[in-house]
């Protein structure tokens, strides 16, 4: 008596659950991941402007060599973007950090709001197109830089917005010829250089006079 009933109840159990299918139960099922969380941007008790910091670093302001800075750290180390102001409060850098290491574009900025410079860091190394200009808002100086070094066509001009000097880069020294030019109306070449290996080679003038230097 006692095996039939044991082997009825068997029976009821199989038909409730379909015939002997498993059934994952409710405590057994994969947990659902939790959504990202966003980082929220850090209101400055300083006044200045908000500040989106990276996950696990945390947010920081106060007084500068210049001015009021603001900037994320993580670990003791600067990660993520930076501010800097001057004292009257226009900026006077912006930047990211990685880990301590210069990252990303950097811009720099006159006391007055113009620009100053912009460029790129990879891993703090200057990298790729960087441009200066002068206080009056001309463009300065052109140029680009591979893996922290001058490299390619670099071109520098005179306030007033002439051409002043143009030659190539490789490897952070001079190579080439360079052109330098004369500040007026005709912006024409006062003289010329041959540079090899990073040693100057030759020198022109503008009357066409030769002055061959000595290669080491």
């Amino acid at each position: 008596m006692k095996k039939l009933t044991i082997l009825w109840i068997v029976a009821l159990v199989l038909t409730a659950c379909g015939g002997g299918e498993e059934v994952v139960p409710v405590d057994g099922e994969p947990p659902v991941p939790a959504a990202p969380v966003e980082p929220t941007p850090h209101a400055s008790p300083s006044g200045l402007p908000d500040m989106l910091c990276p996950e696990g670093s945390s947010y920081h302001d106060g007084q500068g060599a210049q001015g009021l800075e603001q900037y994320c750290e993580k670990s003791g180390v600067m990660h993520g973007p930076i501010r800097k102001y001057f004292a009257n409060g226009n900026r006077s850098a912006e930047g990211s950090y990685d880990n301590g290491k210069t990252d990303g574009t950097w811009s720099w900025w006159y006391e007055d709001g113009k620009k100053k410079s912009k460029g790129n860091y990879k891993k703090g190394k200057q990298t790729g197109s960087w441009s200066w200009w002068h206080e009056n808002g001309d463009r300065a100086r052109e140029g680009d830089f591979l893996n922290g070094r001058k490299a390619g066509q670099w071109t520098s001009w005179y306030d007033n917005g002439r051409k002043s000097e143009e030659g190539l880069y490789f490897n952070d020294q001079k190579n080439g010829q360079w052109k330098y030019f004369l500040d007026n109306e005709d912006n024409a070449v006062s003289r010329t250089e041959t540079w090899e290996n990073g040693n100057l080679a030759k020198e022109t003038s503008v009357d066409g006079e030769n002055d061959d230097k000595p290669k080491e």
